[in-house]
């Protein structure tokens, strides 16, 4: 792991990044990878443009195996709601980008790789920005036990129905795991967090 301080942020690059980034420029088509990679740092972008507006200064930036991801201190002394922009920034983020993307160019690659990124994150399922923002949100109108209860629940009934359709394409509609992949990576983010 490389560690380095950039504007008073420490920053903390994982050796499996370049690994990824490599990969993905070897294996992938390079117009994709390269608006991936693009959508993925605006996202990150999204969250970090909010902290700084709502005064919430980052605690790090960790370069990882699944991209950049912007963490908040924990003893941050912002609301609830404040916490809830933040986590809706990222995907929010993406979708203007997408919408701009597509005012100018009329459609490709990047608008679908910015939608398809920010939908995702958008979804309320623990562990992706859509979950974290739905849990700070019901945390104004109820105990954080509640909220958290709720938020469980709510991952778990998405989750259900995601991974029952992953295996149906896997097994009726031509072999695609891709969403089951997907469903079992999310499943991994649920009970991850749940641990920590």
């Amino acid at each position: 792991m490389i560690a380095f301080s950039a504007g008073g942020i420490p920053v903390r690059v994982s050796f499996w990044f370049p690994v990824m980034l490599m990969t993905m420029l070897a294996w992938g088509e390079e117009n994709i990878t390269l608006h991936c990679l693009a959508a993925s740092l605006l996202h990150e972008c999204g969250h970090f443009a909010m902290m700084l507006w709502v005064h919430d200064c980052p605690e790090r930036v960790c370069l990882g195996v699944f991209g950049v991801r912007v963490e908040r201190k924990r003893e941050s002394a912002i609301g609830y709601t404040a916490q809830a922009a933040i986590s809706f920034a990222g995907p929010l983020t993406n979708l203007l980008c997408a919408a701009v993307l597509y005012g100018l160019h009329g459609g490709g690659d990047g608008v679908w790789v910015h939608t398809a990124l920010g939908l995702f994150n958008l979804l309320p399922i623990e562990g992706l920005d859509g979950g974290e923002g739905v849990y700070r949100l019901l945390c104004c109108f109820c105990r954080e036990t509640t909220a958290h209860t709720v938020a469980r629940v709510l991952s778990v009934a998405l989750l259900l129905p995601l991974t029952s359709m992953g295996f149906y394409l896997l097994f009726q509609g031509g072999g695609n795991p891709s969403l089951l992949i997907l469903s079992v990576y999310l499943i991994f983010l649920l009970i991850f967090k749940e641990k920590h």
